[in-house]
């Protein structure tokens, strides 16, 4: 390879870089400002409390007295296209997980009709249980967008937080880093 190709190749390999870079910072000053209005996870306050009837006819209180683990508290609207794409990948992780300390609820926001939310989980099979939430529970949780996910740990502290689509991976590596 002669030095002009290789000259080539290596400003084609750094533009590359470069322009990989910029997308970086972009992804995590859009993810900084999204975030922002969140309730704050550096584990100092607790997180709200709240008693709210489920899908299924009984009432969650939480935190539970008999609460082992984390607790991943997932904010979603049922006209959420977001929340469609994203909801399948806590579904995976609830069931891959369902034996170890991990709750996972999902809070329903912003809808109309209760029958909006039985669409929403008979569309996606869910078997997380579903929380029927409030404006009262969206104003306490900062709820600025959909879906919003909220990780708390077992002594009731907010120990991560995010908003938008998260992947299985993405679920699973917040859960493992916390």
């Amino acid at each position: 390879m002669n030095t002009q190709n290789k000259s080539k190749r290596l400003k084609s390999i750094s533009s590359w870089i470069l322009q990989a870079l910029v997308l970086i910072i972009i992804f995590v000053i859009i993810t900084w400002w999204q975030q922002k209005e969140m309730l704050s996870s550096n584990e100092s306050l607790p997180a709200p409390s709240f008693v709210l009837p489920s899908l299924a006819g009984d009432t969650v209180s939480f935190p539970a007295m008999d609460s082992k683990g984390k607790t991943l508290l997932y904010f979603f609207a049922p006209w959420c296209r977001v929340c469609h794409l994203s909801v399948g990948n806590l579904q995976d992780v609830y069931e891959r997980n369902s034996d170890k300390d991990l709750s996972i609820y999902l809070i329903a926001l912003d809808w109309k009709e209760q029958n909006q939310i039985d669409d929403f989980v008979r569309q996606h099979s869910l078997t997380i249980p579903v929380l029927l939430g409030t404006d009262k529970i969206s104003n306490a949780y900062k709820i600025q967008g959909f879906p919003s996910y909220y990780l708390i740990s077992e002594e009731n502290k907010i120990i991560a937080k995010d908003m938008g689509y998260s992947t299985e991976a993405g679920i699973i590596i917040r859960l493992l880093a916390n």
